[in-house]
């Protein structure tokens, strides 16, 4: 063979390869782009899993005020849905949520009680019912 023969069944080669190469990678990358990223369990697609959450009772609050040192005059259960309320002895009147943790509202309210006064004037009420805590002044 003629050396300039070589040279083209060379470069026909190599240009084979590259083909054959992109070819494969595309079938893999479509191949894995349907593969679900996270494995579920449960075989019943139609069933949503989610975290257990636990409604406070009374108790749990009482249990973590003392706990974390915070003294108050009463816990009252205001309605069924909306939770609970507590004055805080020589402190602002707190509303809990049933349904949220425990543990951040009772943290968001040590927090709020020791840290937020606005021109020194500390809370009159503190609703830790939703996302983010109101206060009012």
């Amino acid at each position: 063979m003629k050396r300039r023969t070589k040279r083209t069944f060379k470069k026909f080669f190599y240009l084979l390869i590259i083909v054959i190469s992109v070819v494969v990678i595309a079938f893999l990358f479509y191949n894995f782009k349907s593969i679900p990223l996270e494995l579920s369990l449960n075989t019943n697609s139609s069933t949503i899993i989610r975290p257990y959450k636990k409604i406070n009772n009374i108790d749990d609050f009482e249990k973590k005020m003392k706990d974390e040192n915070i003294f108050y005059e009463y816990i009252r259960v205001e309605t069924a849905q909306a939770g609970y309320s507590a004055k805080i002895k020589e402190g602002p009147l707190v509303y809990f949520s049933r349904n949220r943790d425990a543990d951040f509202q009772i943290y968001s309210l040590q927090t709020i009680l020791t840290r937020l006064t606005i021109e020194n004037k500390r809370p009159q009420v503190i609703d830790l019912r939703l996302s983010k805590p109101i206060v009012k002044f």
